[in-house]
């Protein structure tokens, strides 16, 4: 964030990371995303990745490696995206 003065963080993370982070200075949005409940699924994971994309996002950067962390990051449409398997 300070190298680039004016941007915004949000974070995508499951409720415990939420309720752990929530608040955090370095962090302007937090979206929660529930893969046991609201989330659950083929289709949680297509509205998750289509909420994403509709935001725009410059950069997407892939705190764990799991499966599902790689197609919602994929998915986010940014271009630019840190932590996953490169496009080949």
């Amino acid at each position: 964030k300070r190298a680039h003065h004016g941007s915004t963080t949000t974070l995508v993370t499951t409720p415990l990371g939420n309720a752990l982070l929530s608040g955090h200075p370095g962090i302007d949005e937090i979206v929660v995303h529930d893969k046991r409940a609201k989330d659950k699924g083929v289709g949680g994971v297509l509205r998750a990745m289509r909420a994403l994309r509709a935001e725009h996002f410059e950069i997407a950067i892939a705190a764990q490696r799991s499966a599902r962390t790689g197609i919602l990051v994929r998915g986010s449409g940014a271009p630019s995206r840190i932590g996953t398997v490169p496009d080949r």
